[in-house]
């Protein structure tokens, strides 16, 4: 394996300015400076997230939700998201899928290929700040509304379903993946 210098975290939505990714990886140096033993290019979809409901950020704003929590850390200055991070905890990223491994474009193969190959990356690279997203295969309609609602008690954010055969999509949201929050 090579360690790789450069790693990239943006955000999916481009700048209303210059309508480039926004580039987030000075406001997680942890991740930024992880070291990734990977031989190519591999791109991994996934989110940063956090354990707290509730900091409070450097200008005294008190956050309500995760989602306000990682907003505040990742939205700032990277001095002033390390400052929350070292007050109340390291964002981590959550892992959904891997789009390309050393070099292999995977976006053709199915989901469940993918999820398989995701599963062995992200252990393959013991870092402690990295997981892949929680994954349930279950039946029937009523056990999906039973894990949703489970999981929105537990303080997750909702569920997605998507089917284990699909293959990635670049363009938007493919029928074939259903999230409810």
């Amino acid at each position: 394996p090579v360690t790789i210098s450069k790693v990239r975290i943006h955000s999916r939505r481009r700048s209303d300015v210059n309508f480039l990714y926004e580039e987030k990886q000075d406001n997680v140096p942890h991740l930024r400076d992880f070291d990734w033993r990977f031989t190519g290019l591999t791109v991994v979809d996934g989110e940063i997230v956090h354990k707290l409901d509730s900091i409070e950020t450097v200008e005294g704003t008190i956050t309500k939700s995760k989602l306000q929590t990682v907003a505040a850390m990742l939205n700032s200055a990277p001095e002033k998201s390390l400052v929350m991070q070292d007050k109340y905890g390291k964002a981590e990223f959550v892992a959904f899928d891997i789009l390309w491994l050393n070099g292999v474009d995977l976006r053709n193969e199915t989901f469940e290929h993918r999820r398989e190959l995701l599963e062995k990356f992200v252990k393959s690279q013991h870092c402690i700040y990295m997981r892949p997203v929680l994954q349930f295969y279950q039946d029937g309609i009523r056990s999906f509304y039973e894990l949703y609602e489970r999981l929105v008690k537990n303080g997750e954010e909702g569920i997605m379903l998507k089917n284990r055969y699909g293959v990635y999509c670049d363009k938007g949201r493919p029928k074939t993946i259903v999230t409810g929050k």
